[in-house]
């Protein structure tokens, strides 16, 4: 009968507002461990409070989560393309370069081949 007349207060903490946490100070209804808490406080209230916030939050960012792979996975294919197309562009400018500088060379036999034959051409 006594321990009905004693009033417990809560265990859980509160932030202050300003700079702390604080005790929470408030009449406790519920007893765990040992330890007792408000209506607020209660471990297993803050357990459906925080799945049903986390359920919430995986919800609205899933589809998020999955349009950022998308998205990553697309940046890497295009990443791979631009290198192939940079190692493609690279390896066709210097065959390019090779038969430009073949056929200028192939010009200038002509020319000098034109010029020994005393046909000078400008």
């Amino acid at each position: 009968m006594a321990d009905e007349l004693v009033k417990h207060t809560c265990c859980g903490y509160k932030w202050d507002g300003s700079s702390e946490w604080i005790t929470c100070h408030k009449t406790a209804k519920y007893n765990w461990a040992g330890k007792w808490y408000c209506g607020i406080h209660d471990p297993v209230k803050v357990k459906a409070r925080e799945k049903k916030r986390n359920e919430k939050w995986e919800e609205k960012y899933s589809e998020q989560k999955r349009i950022r792979e998308i998205e990553r996975v697309e940046r890497e294919k295009n990443n791979r393309i631009k290198k192939a197309m940079e190692h493609f562009c690279e390896r066709l400018t210097l065959e390019f370069m090779e038969t430009h500088k073949a056929f200028e060379w192939i010009k200038l036999k002509i020319w000098r081949k034109g010029s020994d034959n005393g046909n000078d051409k400008d």
